[in-house]
């Protein structure tokens, strides 16, 4: 094959080969059912098989790994409709004319309706929904029949009326027959006789390209066999050889094939419409066998068709063409690691040595990996103009005195045997004696190695250098984000827990991947496009994607708390300290003086109490000093609003809504008002005093916290929800609204038992802390465990019964006589919480119920998994061109503006439900109150 002359392809055309075409194509007939030998499906002019590969190919004289197969061809003797193209072909039916084989439509008619601006299927879906309403030829003026398909068998049947001159006389039976209608089956030979009439001009009419689409190629006459390169034998792991799935498809169809010509079972009608129906399974399953029909004899394995080898995840267009394999790759677990910035990833020292970056060596850096190479900071070296890899673990070394079989080391007064199935690690003065002569020990020697200009040195990771780091499933740009490298002694990655959102990453056992760039514009790439500080807002809903969480966020509520945590002056310095500025660098004790000074200027403007060593000054020093912020967020009844003037928080508690992912958040205000780096810097601050603040301040939850104080209100009230339940049986008259307002009234007991779990909590209860913080839980939780769960349903019905016929739902409960609170929890209704604890029988309905919402959860990820995967193949090449329109690569208009209005949501702030670029009102009140004095 020649490979010298490459040209670019510049367009490809799809289409279904004629009869003639595949004769052309075919450099042999495959007629013979047997595995070899001339006519068989491993015919020598097809190609070198697996088997074979020793052999030069007799039709391109090429080798085995060389030659790209050549097709065969099998002459069917019954004609077969093609298995993926029925329905087309009952479109094609109701166009034509089954008399005169004219068109259903006249060109006229379609110049007139306009179907002529439109093109290929846009054109022919038109025209079949307009000959739908057609029933005479506009030709012979003959009664045409309705055109009916059955997928099952793959059959077409035609209706006449009774008087239609176009019955067949030729002894076909009819199917059925009713009053005006007779239905008739439609053979092969038929479709093959009106299709055979078909002109070019009535085909490019249809909107198709004659010459690659006629409907009387949809008939198979001649089946085109893929050469034995497209279907290598198969060989298992404990060595035997056997067959493709489309090589034994191929024999079985040869030997269907056969038997039509068999003159004593082709006199046998039952016979012969036996084998043709064999010859269509074969050749359909050959195509298709998705419904997993043709299975193998011997093991009933199902077979693989082409279509299954083609689609789907595990197909070759999504595994192979589209799939990519990627190198300088890492995997691991992953954990959380509080004292990295939010752009920093801890990266176990192991997998550092084992990932490079390709440095190519000049006069400004050939210092610097010379010292890099004789450090052991470097794997390999390429020479310039050269492709092989030099290992610099064999390179730096020489290699000292090799022991051999039958060695005897001398060590001192012991004699060892090497027998060279063990390692044996040779030391200062070991003698060796080999065949009786005593040789000198030497030892590895570390050499020096020169590097040139233009040399490519492969250098270890390094701290600061930019990895991708990804969590699938990749759902949204956020899942695969650039971060900074930090070399740790651990076995996980690590990274700041700000991110986890983005990941939908937790630390319960998710793994990671990371890749390292290659090339130094993929390094630019992923440190201006990708990194965290560019990806801290996501378009989806104009909020922020970073946020603090967890231990952090329930740490800034409760320093922030209305009650103005104090702490020691040494205390407040020793958390102070950890703070950063934009560049990485410590804050120095002057700049927290100096801000000191301006907290006490604010609390004294405010008419605040002047403590400036508190928890609030300690969320100050992560502000801007010239920042403004307001924000109901009922956090504490006693201050319900947080503000913030001139980067001081003098009033209100911080929780979620403030700084977590919320819209207009504090995190969100900074980042479009001051800009990514200090957006960046003030949440890593955040975490950095927060994770301080909870060293000597501690957080914990006991069973105090989970103690309820008003448990007999809680039974009055389930006692009530029981009598109205009750009320509602005994009155209420049809069944499924008896039903529906039982499962109401004890509802309502939980609802009820939630609100009195909630108000019952004390303002010190820790559970109480971490739901008004926003870290973890919510009043629903916190019910279940010191309240109740109440009523527990199945498919929004109480537990059905089962069991004895529908009497009752476990044997637990007695057929009879059950009291009011038995009958209530044996249809699923829990009366306690879990801190007082579950009865076997209460634990089997919550068992019961979290099952099904797991299942709903797994079921739904699926398809919704599946609905996102096509909405975004389906949009991927839909982008915003330099003129500011929405098109796609065809050049087809989608929007003039993207969202009308041209703002990146990313980038955008919503204030009531519209989009504004930015916030004019703050920026009129910052730039007034530059001009004032505090």
């Amino acid at each position: 094959m020649n490979m010298d002359h490459v040209e670019e392809i510049e367009y490809v055309n799809f289409g279904i080969f004629s009869a003639d075409e595949i004769v052309k194509l075919s450099v042999a007939e495959i007629n013979n059912p047997k595995l070899s030998g001339t006519g068989s499906v491993y015919d020598e002019r097809m190609g070198a098989s697996s088997d074979s590969f020793d052999k030069n190919c007799v039709t391109c004289n090429l080798d085995f790994k060389m030659c790209p197969g050549h097709f065969g061809h099998i002459d069917l003797n019954e004609h077969v409709i093609h298995p993926k193209y029925l329905k087309v072909v009952l479109s094609y039916l109701k166009c034509f004319c089954f008399k005169c084989y004219s068109l259903m439509i006249s060109k006229e008619k379609i110049q007139l309706e306009g179907f002529t601006r439109y093109k290929r299927n846009t054109r022919f879906n038109k025209i079949i929904e307009c000959v739908k309403k057609v029933d005479v030829c506009p030709e012979c003026k003959t009664i045409q029949p309705k055109i009916v398909l059955s997928i099952a068998d793959a059959s077409f049947k035609a209706i006449y009326k009774k008087d239609s001159e176009l019955l067949p006389d030729n002894g076909t039976k009819p199917v059925r027959k009713e009053k005006e209608l007779v239905e008739i089956p439609l053979t092969t030979n038929d479709i093959y006789k009106i299709f055979e009439n078909v002109t070019d001009e009535q085909v490019d009419l249809l909107g198709f390209n004659p010459n690659l689409v006629k409907p009387l190629n949809l008939i198979i006459t001649r089946l085109l066999v893929l050469p034995p390169c497209a279907r290598p034998v198969v060989v298992s792991s404990d060595g035997n050889v056997s067959d493709d799935d489309l090589t034994n498809q191929y024999i079985e169809i040869i030997k269907a094939n056969l038997r039509l010509t068999n003159t004593e079972e082709n006199n046998d009608e039952s016979k012969r419409i036996k084998n043709v129906q064999t010859l269509k399974f074969r050749i359909f399953t050959l195509f298709d066998n998705s419904q997993k029909k043709a299975k193998h004899t011997q093991n009933g394995k199902v077979f693989k068709g082409i279509k299954e080898r083609i689609s789907g995840k595990e197909g070759q267009i999504r595994t192979n063409n589209m799939g990519k394999r990627c190198e300088q790759t890492a995997r691991t677990v992953i954990g959380p690691e509080p004292t990295l910035r939010m752009g920093q990833v801890a990266i176990p020292r192991e997998i550092a040595a084992n990932l490079t970056v390709p440095e190519i060596v000049s006069n400004i850096n050939k210092n610097w990996l010379y010292s890099l190479i004789m450090g052991g900071k470097a794997n390999a070296v390429i020479r310039k103009g050269k492709i092989n890899r030099i290992n610099l673990a064999y390179a730096l070394f020489s290699r000292g005195t090799e022991l051999l079989h039958n060695d005897i080391i001398i060590r001192g007064s012991e004699r060892y045997h090497y027998v060279g199935q063990t390692q044996m690690i040779l030391k200062e003065g070991d003698i060796i004696s080999r065949n009786g002569t005593e040789i000198p020990v030497q030892f590895p020697t570390r050499k020096d190695f020169e590097i040139e200009c233009g040399d490519v040195v492969e250098r270890q990771l390094l701290d600061g250098d930019y990895v991708l780091i990804n969590r699938q499933p990749t759902l949204h740009r956020g899942s695969m984000m650039a971060k900074q490298v930090v070399i740790k002694d651990c076995k996980t990655f690590r990274f700041n827990l700000a991110c986890t959102k983005s990941f939908n990453a937790d630390f319960d056992g998710d793994e990671m991947n990371i890749h390292v760039p290659q090339t130094l514009e993929a390094r630019i790439e992923l440190q201006q496009l990708s990194a965290t500080q560019h990806n801290l807002m996501t378009a989806q809903s104009s909020k922020p994607n970073i946020q603090i969480v967890q231990d952090s966020l329930l740490a800034v509520f409760r320093m922030t708390s209305s009650n103005s945590v104090k702490m020691q002056k040494h205390h407040f310095f020793n958390i102070a300290l950890k703070t950063i500025f934009t560049n990485g660098e410590s804050v120095s004790p002057k700049f927290i003086l100096d801000r000191i000074q301006h907290i006490r200027k604010v609390l004294k403007a405010k008419g605040k109490k002047i403590q400036a060593y508190t928890g609030k000054g300690l969320f100050s020093l992560t502000l801007p000093i010239d920042f403004n912020y307001e924000n109901k967020n009922d956090a504490d009844a006693t201050e319900p609003i947080v503000k913030i003037y001139r980067g001081v928080l003098y009033e209100g508690t911080i929780n979620k809504s403030d700084v977590g992912g919320s819209s207009n958040s504090i995190i969100q205000l900074l980042y479009k008002e001051y800009g990514k780096e200090i957006t960046s810097t003030f949440i890593d601050n955040v975490q950095f005093i927060t994770n301080a603040w909870l060293t000597f301040s501690g957080f914990s939850v006991g069973i105090k916290d989970c103690l309820a104080s008003k448990t007999e209100e809680i039974n009055s009230v389930i006692e009530k929800c029981f009598l109205e339940a009750k009320g509602v049986e005994e009155t209420t008259y049809h069944e499924g609204i008896k039903e529906a307002r039982v499962n109401g009234a004890l509802s309502k007991a939980r609802d009820i038992g939630l609100r009195i779990a909630k108000n019952a909590l004390d303002s010190g209860n820790n559970f109480l802390a971490t739901v008004n913080s926003g870290s973890k839980g919510d009043f629903f939780n916190i019910a279940q465990i010191t309240g109740l769960l109440g009523q527990q349903n199945l498919s929004g019905k109480r537990v059905p019964k089962h069991l004895n016929r529908g009497r009752r739902t476990l044997p637990h409960y007695p057929l009879e006589n059950m009291t009011k609170e038995m009958e209530y929890e044996s249809r699923g209704f829990i009366r306690h919480s879990f801190i007082h604890g579950l009865n076997p029988q209460e634990f089997y309905f919550h068992a019961m119920s979290g099952r099904e919402g797991i299942t709903d959860t797994a079921m739904g990820t699926s398809k919704s998994g599946y609905i996102q995967r096509r909405i975004v193949k389906v949009m991927e090449d839909i982008s915003v061109k330099y003129d500011q329109t929405v098109r796609n690569l065809e050049g087809n208009i989608y929007q003039f503006n993207y969202n009308e209005d041209g703002f990146d949501p990313s980038e955008s702030l919503v204030k009531k439900g519209e989009n504004y670029p930015c916030d004019i009102s703050r920026l009129v009140e910052r730039l007034n109150m530059e001009c004032e004095k505090l």
